[in-house]
């Protein structure tokens, strides 16, 4: 009871935390007089991901390698199959040109390029599967490319270029980017030796790091969604979660992997891997035949999620 106890209040400063740090970042951002639309799609895209980062980076530290990979796995599945029907089933999502033809490929390279580099088994059946540090850097350099293609379309989409001006004083826009990141660093600390204590008394850790981890560092991008669908903003909705999916590979996992050296992925199985890339693949799938996520898609994309968890489920159940 304890320890749940102590693993929820982990989670809490977490979420909690990086509100506070994005109210810091936003403020800050304003001061630099960047667009409301740059804000939305690097500061707070990337702000809502370092919940994950700061995870990964404890966990691969203890050497706890299944938090790492499945709290990555996990959030960027729960990110689109939950976080995107969640929003398209109260409001459809309008997929315009721009997310189909450039921000879609983009996450679906990004994937596609992680399973390649992490299931070396699948090219030569002998080899383990390792994500090594020259792989990791392969991922960063990408994060580059996708961090260029950014810039291009902040800067060519002149509509979107309002501003808002900061609300509070440097000094408290400091104190709360300070804190919020202060929290979430405390908080990753209790999530992580917690959801690994909880493992010992039987539960998988895979399936606590796909789940309940990987939900609770999803928060803050189904609220960050949320405020985006009052604004009518369908293009930073699709954008924050896609870039939050980017960053979580190519950062969250990468970095982690930088500091330690490796990672040994030999429980990321061919069917995690399936879901993986699924769930980003179906967005693709849906575009061409309504250009937009509603009510329909929302429950097909649930009942993929809810299919994968009973696998994971039954998986943990197993062992």
């Amino acid at each position: 009871m304890i320890v749940t106890i102590c693993l929820f209040v982990g989670i809490m400063f977490l979420v909690v935390g990086t509100f506070i740090m994005i109210e810091g970042f936003k403020d800050l951002s304003n001061r630099l007089h960047n667009s409301t639309l740059a804000t939305g799609l690097t500061v707070i895209a990337f702000a809502t991901s370092i919940p994950e980062l700061l995870v990964s980076i404890r966990a691969i530290i203890k050497g706890y390698n299944d938090i790492v990979i499945f709290n990555v796995i996990g959030s960027n599945i729960i990110n689109i199959l939950l976080i995107l029907s969640i929003v398209s089933f109260i409001k459809p999502l309008k997929m315009t040109t721009t997310v189909i033809k450039k921000e879609l490929p983009l996450s679906i390279m990004t994937a596609a390029l992680f399973i390649i580099l992490s299931l070396d088994d699948l090219i030569s059946p002998s080899k383990s599967n390792i994500l090594t540090r020259s792989d990791a850097l392969v991922l960063v350099l990408f994060f580059i490319v996708y961090l260029y293609y950014m810039y291009t379309v902040i800067k060519n989409r002149s509509e979107y270029k309002t501003y808002e001006s900061p609300r509070y004083k440097l000094s408290y826009a400091i104190m709360l980017s300070v804190l919020g990141f202060a929290m979430v660093f405390v908080g990753s600390i209790f999530t992580v030796d917690m959801a690994y204590k909880i493992s010992t008394y039987g539960v998988s850790l895979k399936l606590v790091s796909a789940s309940l981890i990987a939900f609770a560092t999803s928060i803050p991008e189904l609220i960050t969604c949320y405020h985006f669908m009052k604004n009518n903003d369908e293009d930073a909705i699709i954008g924050n979660i896609l870039g939050s999916n980017i960053f979580n590979i190519c950062i969250t996992l990468a970095i982690p992997v930088i500091i330690v050296g490796k990672l040994n992925m030999n429980s990321l199985s061919v069917i995690d891997a399936f879901n993986f890339i699924t769930a980003t693949i179906i967005l693709i799938i849906f575009a061409p035949i309504r250009n937009k996520i509603g009510k329909f898609e929302s429950i097909i994309m649930l009942t993929l999620l809810l299919i994968y968890y009973g696998f994971i489920l039954w998986e943990g159940m197993s062992l």
